[in-house]
């Protein structure tokens, strides 16, 4: 048994309930659709779910690893002919077009439809703004995350030159910057 959002009243609930326990709202057709909150508006997802359950088990993990490559928190490319790696593209990018997204965060919300089992679930596109604040708190530019920390350069060009300049490191996604830039 899993919790789901009630869409009226967001209260927590049964997934097995035919109705909300706080509102009365019915759940059942909202369980049975696989549908995901795009940007604040519901969209259909149900081809997505079509073309992953259409694949074989070991595709779906490919596809998964291709769609990690595209969103950028993996390097790795699945061992998989260029023919099929073409067809995973053009499938994202006709995803991407459908649901007015960038292939990067198109890949992401696919990847989130797999993870939540394609039942119902919101995704945002949003790139992380920094606040306008005057907090000396560090935050890392592409994720947001504040469990940063600094490393120092190494060896400069001939040993010592530029040794002990220092760069931040995102513990979270790896990323790395200059302080200051």
């Amino acid at each position: 048994m899993a919790l789901i959002k009630c869409p009226e009243c967001g209260g927590q609930v049964s997934d097995k309930a035919s109705a909300c326990i706080h509102c009365g709202y019915p759940l059942q057709e909202i369980v049975s659709k696989s549908t995901c909150i795009i940007n604040y508006a519901e969209q259909d997802v149900t081809d997505i779910k079509k073309y992953i359950l259409s694949l074989s088990p070991e595709d779906q993990q490919y596809f998964a690893q291709f769609l990690q490559l595209q969103y950028g928190s993996s390097k790795t490319r699945p061992p998989i002919s260029s023919a099929q790696y073409a067809e995973f593209h053009e499938k994202m990018g006709e995803w991407a077009n459908t649901y007015k997204l960038t292939n990067e965060f198109a890949a992401k919300m696919i990847l989130d439809c797999m993870a939540h089992n394609f039942e119902k679930f919101t995704f945002e596109q949003v790139r992380y703004v920094q606040p306008k604040s005057n907090s000396n708190v560090v935050r890392c530019p592409r994720c947001g995350s504040t469990s940063v920390t600094t490393e120092e350069q190494g060896y400069g060009l001939f040993g010592w030159i530029g040794a002990s300049q220092k760069k931040n490191l995102c513990q979270k996604c790896g990323h790395k910057w200059w302080p200051g830039r």
